[in-house]
């Protein structure tokens, strides 16, 4: 068992400019409602600026942060030098981190992991030697494991550390665990995508101008993009549990599955809530 070590003086600072923050609003009363863009992308700065602090000393660089479905498969995906300022002479460049909207059915310590996987990727960009596109290399990997992600092909102990397509799981006590506990819940992101019942599709016309197919690593295409973090493969035959988060209902199924909740039957309802794999 890994054990559970004090939290740095970085942490501590984050914590307690949590909870004034927290304080301050109680006291002055509900602050107005922000827009859902302005809560969704406000959420996922804080996020993001917060682990950098407290994982990274300050040193990933300044992202462009946005939501993608692109790569299905995958959780995120880091893709450099994808932005740039319009007032820029230089032409400066910004790299892009995105989250799958799909993966926000994880649970927020999950979706945090999955930042902070992206984010290990433009920390190396910025002070390493990344690999070719997509390639998750020795140096990347030491790294994951040196702010409390174990990198895992399968997500599981004992995967293969290093890879093209790769994933992790949360070390119990290590850095990125106690980072995340310090944040509270004040960061999670207010919206996440409703489930959509699956239905048979046309296959779509291909789009004029589209980059794809190659995963050349730049965000495009069906490939892995520059650090795209794989979602653990899913055994068809096992059963999950999935839990409604509003009011406890459970129900198993097999595979990848999408199940929304609307309350007990014959008992009270509540608004139709996504089930979050139980971890």
């Amino acid at each position: 068992m890994t054990p559970v070590l004090p939290p740095t003086d970085e942490v501590k600072k984050i914590a307690h400019a949590t909870r004034m923050r927290a304080f301050r609003t109680k006291k002055r009363g509900a602050a107005p409602a922000l827009a859902p863009t302005q809560a969704q992308y406000s959420a996922f700065a804080r996020a993001f600026d917060s682990f950098n602090a407290s994982l990274f000393d300050g040193k990933c660089p300044p992202c462009v942060l946005t939501f993608g479905r692109h790569h299905k498969s995958a959780r995120g995906y880091f893709s450099p030098d994808r932005w740039t300022r319009r007032d820029s002479i230089g032409g400066e460049r910004v790299h892009e981190i995105a989250l799958n909207p799909s993966a926000e059915h994880d649970t927020p310590r999950g979706v945090a992991s999955t930042l902070v996987h992206e984010m290990c990727h433009a920390y190396q960009y910025a002070n390493g030697t990344p690999s070719r596109a997509g390639y998750h290399n020795e140096e990347w990997s030491r790294l994951m494991e040196q702010i409390g992600l174990q990198p895992s092909d399968t997500g599981e102990p004992c995967g293969k550390r290093v890879g093209q397509k790769m994933t992790h799981y949360v070390l119990d006590g290590e850095a990125f665990d106690r980072a995340f506990a310090a944040l509270g819940d004040e960061w999670f992101l207010p919206f996440r995508e409703v489930a959509v019942p699956l239905v048979a599709k046309k296959k779509p016309a291909a789009a004029v101008g589209h980059e794809g197919g190659d995963g050349d690593g730049d965000g495009d295409g069906d490939g892995d993009g520059d650090g795209a973090t794989a979602a653990p493969p899913v055994d068809p035959k096992v059963k999950r549990k999935y839990v409604c988060p509003t009011c406890g209902n459970a129900a198993w199924g097999k595979g990848r599955m999408f199940l929304a909740c609307a309350g007990a039957e014959g008992g009270a309802t509540h608004d139709a809530s996504v089930m979050e794999v139980a971890s």
